[in-house]
């Protein structure tokens, strides 16, 4: 991370102070050759936004909720936000290392409506609050096998095989009014 030196005199006294900062085209600093991005990471770049945009409400208006601290155990990370009328939830899981044969892992949430049904678009399926509050809800398997098999591997017998620092978004619509 590059540095920035800010120096001051005063009569006969200089003071130097020098701090990190990540403040772009600051003097001093070079940067690489500019790339261009290409088409498909534009495409992605743009549906991160509209998803943002999407829920920018619920992130900055919700309630958040430290599900799994990282600080804590295998340094995993899990947090949710719920909006304040409990129609909408966004939860994120973070493994920050792959384990060789994981067991299955199931993430509690919270701040639901335990009554009302909630429409899960990753896995497309319907939960009920109490559902996920209690039991909790399960996570996507994690492959750390061979890749040889990659070709005869699919997401619902084998989960993914994505290594390191991954994480797993789920957005939750309650479908009851």
């Amino acid at each position: 991370m590059p540095y920035v030196e800010r120096v001051t005199k005063a009569g006969n006294t200089i003071e130097i102070e020098r701090y990190f900062t990540s403040r772009y085209k600051k003097k001093g600093i070079s940067r690489g050759d500019k790339v261009k991005p290409t088409k498909e990471e534009q495409e992605k770049v743009k549906k991160q936004i509209e998803f943002f945009k999407k829920y920018r409400k619920l992130i900055q208006f919700g309630t958040f909720y430290r599900l799994e601290d990282p600080f804590e155990g295998d340094g995993n990370a899990a947090w949710m936000c719920v909006s304040p009328d409990k129609k909408q939830a966004v939860a994120v899981y973070y493994k920050v290392k792959a384990t060789p044969n994981p067991k299955l892992k199931k993430l509690p949430l919270t701040g639901l409506d335990p009554d009302k049904r909630y429409y899960c678009s990753r896995n497309d399926r319907t939960y009920y609050g109490d559902e996920l509050m209690n039991m909790g809800l399960l996570l996507d398997m994690e492959f750390t096998g061979s890749s040889a098999r990659k070709d005869s591997v699919t997401k619902k017998n084998s989960g993914t095989d994505a290594g390191d620092f991954t994480s797993q978004m789920y957005v939750f619509e309650c479908v009851d009014n």
